[in-house]
């Protein structure tokens, strides 16, 4: 009888996630919001997501905070759920490797970076932690992956949006102009956020204050979008 398969990465942030909100009483994502826009990722099977425009764009977002069970608290767990709730909650589509409406859709690691192709914002939380991170010469990992590959797609394909949480460093090209800097009021929805993200009317995708690039051809090594249900 063969054993059961391990749960990938992103299926064990997900159950995680799923576990603190659950002990800190708190629900990062509206339940009704989701019912509203229940779709998530569609799978692997798909190696591309609907091309995002000006009008209806994507958000990759991007963190450097703990992913074990060796992390002493759950509070940035909790902050950047809380964030990522916020910015679906005023209709933003987002990719996130913690999205609760993934959680059975069998995704990698390497699959969500990829999805970044079809992002045209790439969002990260900058803390002392993450600078670090993407920093070191010898750093490995998905953040590391995630910023390099942001770098090389921005600002052609992708524009950057810094949310400053903590520390006191930049890294290029982040820069006050394209970065909210909520080191004073460290909330997931503070007002720059807000000011940032504004709530999209209803049945709209969000629109960020700074505009996406119109994005140049695809790459002739990038697969061709399969269409999928809507």
């Amino acid at each position: 009888m063969s054993s059961p398969e391990a749960p990938s990465v992103i299926q064990q942030l997900l159950q995680r996630v799923e576990a603190v909100n659950r002990q800190a009483g708190f629900m990062a994502w509206d339940p009704e919001k989701i019912a509203l826009d229940p779709r998530g990722d569609p799978g692997p099977d798909y190696p591309r997501l609907s091309p995002p425009t000006q009008d209806s764009p994507r958000l990759f977002i991007s963190y450097g905070w703990s992913r074990d069970e060796t992390y002493g608290t759950y509070e940035s767990d909790l902050w950047v759920d809380a964030f990522a709730g916020f910015l679906f909650g005023c209709g933003y589509d987002i990719v996130f490797d913690r999205d609760p409406r993934n959680i059975d859709k069998g995704l990698s690691w390497f699959t969500l970076l990829t999805r970044m192709n079809d992002c045209n914002y790439f969002v990260p939380i900058i803390s002392d932690e993450y600078v670090e991170r993407i920093s070191s010469p010898q750093a490995t990992g998905a953040v590391v992956a995630e910023w390099n590959h942001a770098v090389e797609m921005s600002p052609r394909w992708l524009a950057m949006i810094g949310i400053w949480h903590s520390g006191s460093i930049l890294p290029e090209p982040l820069t006050e102009t394209n970065t909210v800097d909520i080191r004073n009021d460290a909330s997931p929805w503070a007002a720059g956020i807000g000011d940032m993200f504004p709530p999209a009317p209803a049945g709209a995708r969000g629109i960020p204050q700074l505009p996406a690039p119109e994005r140049p051809p695809d790459p002739t090594h990038w697969p061709a979008y399969v269409p999928y249900e809507s």
